[in-house]
This record gives C-alpha cells, structure tokens and sequence, in this order.
C-alpha cells in the first residue's frame, strides 16, 4: 500500500498590521511666514510679531553705547583702588589678599562686557590674562603669591592710567 503524499501545510495569507493613521504634513514656515506670539506687558493679551520685527525690538532694547577708553579706565583704576583700600592691613593674610585680588579682576571683567571699540580689545585681554595668573597664585596661597598678585594688580593699575591719560 503506497502512503499518500505527505500534504502541504496550508499557507495562512499573512497578517497585516492596521495601516498608520496618516498625519497630515506639514510644511516648514519661511522666515517671512513664521510668527512669534508674545504676550503685552499692558493688556495680558497675546500680539502677533514679524521675526524680524521682534529682533528689531530686542537689539534696540539691549543695545548700549560702546565703551570708551576713557570710561573703561577709569572704571579700572576705581576698582583696583577699591580693592587696594580692602587689602589695607591684610599683610599677614596671604589668603584674603588673594582673594581680593581675584574679585578685583573679575570686576574689571566686567567692565569690558559687550561690544568693544578695537583700541579696548588688548586691554581685555590683558585683564583676562590677569584673572588667570591672580587664579594660579590663589592655588599657591602663599605670602609670596600674595604679593606676586599685588604687584600685579599695579602693573594693571598703571596701564589702566595710562589710558586715562591718553
């Protein structure tokens, strides 16, 4: 007796998934078309902005005049001078010397904030070199440090009168 071929396993049509929900598309807005909602300070309702209107209003908000040298050094000699009156009788404190040394320089940082003129721009590089020897001799704490950071502080102070004078 022959056997009956063996029968094929039935295909089962395969399974498919339920097609994505379709997402309608969206297309990116030009720089003309995109709008900004703010919110006025007056109403509390919300006004509609051009991009550039908007960029307009907050540069104009920001804007400052530039600095000059001569405001920029006498804004320097009066803080190391400030500086120079908290270190009177600190002789013995090479710690807090130092320290104020450091926030002396970090507040001539901040005189040479925003746009600069370029006869500024070596200034401010020469405060933030300051700032980074005054942090090294801070890590040193040392009376020897200490003074190393005042003599620096000095040699600031002249450059910075000297702008003044000019």
């Amino acid at each position: 007796a022959e056997s009956a071929p063996a029968a094929a396993p039935a295909e089962q049509p395969p399974t498919q998934a339920a097609p994505p929900a379709e997402e309608p598309v969206r297309e990116k807005p030009t720089t003309r078309e995109l709008i900004v909602e703010t919110p006025e300070p007056e109403t509390g309702r919300v006004k509609s902005d051009s991009l550039a209107d908007r960029l307009g209003a907050v540069r104009k908000a920001n804007s400052k005049p530039l600095l000059t040298s001569g405001d920029a050094a006498g804004s320097g000699l009066e803080k190391i001078t400030d500086a120079a009156r908290a270190m009177t009788g600190l002789e013995e404190h090479p710690g807090k010397v130092l320290s104020l040394c450091a926030e002396a320089a970090n507040d001539l940082q901040d005189v040479f904030e925003g746009a600069l003129p370029a006869d500024l721009i070596s200034l401010r590089d020469e405060v933030l070199q300051t700032l980074e020897h005054l942090t090294l001799l801070q890590i040193e704490n040392t009376a020897g440090s200490a003074a190393d950071a005042v003599t620096i502080l000095l040699q600031l102070k002249r450059e910075f009168a000297a702008r003044q004078a000019a």
